[in-house]
Formats: C-alpha cells, sequence, structure tokens
C-alpha cells in the first residue's frame, strides 16, 4: 500500500531539507536535563 500524499509531500521536504545541509534537531518537550534526570530517577 503506497503511502499517503501528505506523508510523500513530508518524505520529499526532508530529503530536500538533508540535501540542503539543514540541521534536523529531534527532542521532546521536557529537555535535555529534565530528562537525564528522569532516566537517573527510574533506573
Amino acid at each position: 500500500m503506497p503511502d499517503p500524499a501528505n506523508i510523500v509531500n513530508k518524505k520529499k521536504s526532508f530529503k530536500i531539507a538533508m540535501e540542503s545541509g539543514v540541521t534536523i534537531g529531534v527532542g521532546g518537550d521536557v529537555g535535555f536535563i529534565r530528562m537525564a534526570k528522569m532516566y537517573w530517577r527510574w533506573n
């Protein structure tokens, strides 16, 4: 089953961004420090 049109468009724009050298950041709304503190508390 092919991807829906909106997914195809997102993949195209992501590929263009990567080829253009755009820095892609991935994260959550909690932030790095809080996430690290949560990790140590839970493990």
